[in-house]
């Protein structure tokens, strides 16, 4: 496994047929290289806080090393009062990029950290993480995984989750809803 700056063109033109600009992808991204079955084969990484990550490509959607939550914080010296709370990385950059285009109906007015869980089958990894905040704006898909996960938040968190699913219903997620968009 190699690790990169993203930088290949095909990757860039994944992540843009995604709807995430080029800038976003490298600020938040990196670019791995790795062999399978003496194959090489390359995508977009998104690292974890155990050192795993995701990769993503136009053909491959998986994960390497131990899957885990990413955090990420607005202001590496403090954590902030509130937290967003993602499933994946591409609703993450997805929102990255309403943030840039001013999607005020779609982003809190309050500084928030972020919390992306990489999976709902791993919640129970990212409560101790979702917890520590006052609230929490939850970004979950709207399918029968995110709204378990949600009710779950929901049960051990009572009064401090604010879903943000529903302003992007009817689509499944929120890069799904960026994708139909139009492009500024």
């Amino acid at each position: 496994m190699r690790l990169e700056d993203l930088t290949s063109p095909r990757l860039l033109e994944y992540l843009e047929s995604r709807g995430i600009s080029a800038s976003i992808g490298r600020r938040y991204c990196k670019e791995a290289h790795y062999t399978v079955r003496d194959r090489e084969y390359y995508g977009v990484a998104f690292m974890n806080i155990l050192g795993g990550m995701e990769i993503r490509s136009r053909f491959f959607k998986g994960c390497y090393g131990v899957k885990a939550p990413t955090v990420i914080r607005l202001d590496k010296a403090e954590r902030q009062e509130s937290c967003c709370v993602f499933e994946g990385f591409m609703d993450f950059l997805a929102d990255k990029v309403l943030e840039e285009r001013g999607a005020k109906d779609l982003i809190p007015d309050v500084p928030c950290d972020y919390i992306i869980m990489n999976s709902t089958s791993i919640i129970q990894r990212a409560i101790p993480f979702i917890g520590v905040y006052t609230l929490a704006y939850c970004y979950l898909d709207n399918d029968f995984a995110g709204k378990q996960a949600l009710d779950t938040l929901d049960l051990l968190m009572p009064g401090r989750i604010f879903e943000m699913s529903t302003r992007f219903s009817p689509y499944n997620d929120l890069n799904d809803y960026l994708m139909q968009q139009p492009r500024t």
